[in-house]
């Protein structure tokens, strides 16, 4: 009794002039509709290529950058990965600025595998 006096006026003379088999029907699209959605973005994800970007090598250049906080370590990627440097970006690289967002550490890695 409660809830149909919460409803409005015109809200209850459309559900009584929808019949319910036309209610079930609408119900059926809707189901339909965001299954069909979320099977696209599940294949969608699912068919995405695997990641091909290089990691951080473990190396004695890199050593010293593997237990600093990731913004601070970014810091230092230009000194040695800048223009005319040891070994420079290519043209089709992006802007540096957040290198270890896609250059990930090994540490990052494991952690990303075993979810600690």
């Amino acid at each position: 009794m409660l809830r149909q006096s919460c409803r409005s006026r015109a809200e209850r003379l459309l559900l009584d002039f929808i019949p319910m088999a036309e209610k079930k029907k609408n119900l059926l699209v809707y189901h339909v509709f965001f299954i069909l959605i979320c099977g696209g973005l599940f294949y969608f994800l699912w068919s995405a290529p695997p990641e091909t970007t290089p990691r951080m090598p473990r190396d004695k250049n890199h050593e010293q950058f593997m237990d600093m906080d990731r913004k601070q370590a970014e810091g230092f990627c230009l000194e040695c990965h800048g223009a005319e440097k040891i070994k420079p970006l290519s043209e089709k690289h992006p802007q540096p600025y957040r290198c270890l967002f896609c250059h990930k550490r090994v540490d990052q890695i494991r952690q990303l595998e075993t979810g600690e």
